[in-house]
């Protein structure tokens, strides 16, 4: 992982191999990121999403183990037991760009590169769960 920080604005290229939830997370911490707004572009060889339904609590994950491109990601980051938290959503583009899916990141390894550009909001924004029926949904909290 490389980045550079330009002001609010941090600019980063996540390497092969590397898994973006994990890489994003750990610039946040170094860079003691609160609130932040995420959008990126780049090529999984791995990735694994989710959609369903929050009121039943029911999500359905799907593995794609080829290259897709990452045609558009974007996500936050917000604070939750007091550390970074991201959250991304991704839609892929796989088999020549005839399938494209979306969803929730629960993981994805980066196949060529992948350049996310996270732009920082003044002061914390915090994340609870206040509906115990929504499982693990959460709002934010202002």
């Amino acid at each position: 992982m490389g980045y550079k920080v330009f002001g609010d604005t941090i600019v980063m290229r996540i390497d092969p191999g590397a898994e973006i939830l994990k890489t994003v997370t750990e610039c946040c911490e170094k860079e003691n990121i609160t609130g932040a707004y995420i959008t990126g572009v780049g090529a999984t060889g791995y990735c694994r999403i989710a959609a369903g339904d929050e009121l039943k609590g029911e999500y359905c994950s799907s593995e794609y183990n080829e290259k897709m491109e990452i045609i558009h990601l974007t996500g936050d980051v917000t604070v939750v037991n007091e550390k970074p938290s991201v959250h991304i959503h991704v839609t892929l583009a796989g088999r020549g760009g005839v399938e494209v899916h979306g969803g929730h990141l629960e993981e994805g390894v980066i196949f060529s590169n992948c350049e996310i550009i996270i732009t920082k909001i003044p002061g914390a924004v915090l994340k609870k769960r206040p509906y115990p029926e929504f499982h693990n949904w959460m709002l934010l909290d202002f």
